[in-house]
């Protein structure tokens, strides 16, 4: 292998992020993603009074022309840094915020909400 090649392997092998992160972003900041693994979690949250079940990244419906549910990143979000983020959900009267944590070899996640 030539100089230039090794190069350009190091230089691939830095673009590409790797463990746990949430790489959909605003499209939907409840999914984390294992990289490069390709293994996904999905956090969803179920309304128990009439089994309605809120998946962030199929919501297209607006309430008096605000977004419903109100999905915005906290001050910690995937482009900072993706081992640590904050989301914060309004959905049916409850407001969440929900972090994430995960180590830099990809070995943990954890939800906080």
């Amino acid at each position: 292998v030539s100089e230039a090649e090794e190069a350009r392997q190091a230089l691939r092998a830095g673009l590409y992020h790797r463990g746990w992160g949430t790489w959909l972003g605003a499209y939907d900041p409840l999914t984390h993603a294992l990289l490069p693994e390709s293994l996904a979690l999905s956090l969803r949250l179920l309304d128990t009074r009439d089994g309605t079940l809120l998946e962030v990244a199929k919501v297209k419906s607006w309430k008096n022309g605000v977004p419903d549910p109100q999905v915005t990143m906290g001050p910690h979000s995937h482009v900072d840094d993706p081992l640590y983020t904050e989301t914060n959900v309004t959905w049916r009267g409850v407001e969440l915020c929900v972090q994430s944590m995960a180590d830099q070899d990809g070995g943990h996640l954890t939800w906080l909400a």
